[in-house]
């Protein structure tokens, strides 16, 4: 997945999803990982599952601790 453009979703230890389009790094030590999440109007209208993605076009970027990812599934799929 790392510079893959895609849409993932990736499930939290606390069953939270985080909707992002790429992982941009990953920490010298593993632990953390530099994503690029997606905006709402990117991720298909899902009412069954409550994604967790960027506030605005330009806020996309975050770090994720890795040992707190249990999954991970592409969201949308041609």
């Amino acid at each position: 997945m790392m510079q893959d453009q895609w849409y993932f979703g990736l499930v939290t230890t606390s069953g939270h999803t985080i909707a992002i389009g790429r992982i941009s790094a990953i920490s010298d030590d593993g632990k953390w990982m530099d994503v690029e999440l997606l905006t709402p109007d990117e991720v298909p209208n899902n009412k069954d599952i409550k994604l967790i993605t960027a506030v605005a076009d330009d806020r996309r970027s975050a770090s994720i601790q890795i040992e707190k990812i249990v999954m991970a599934y592409e969201i949308v799929t041609s």
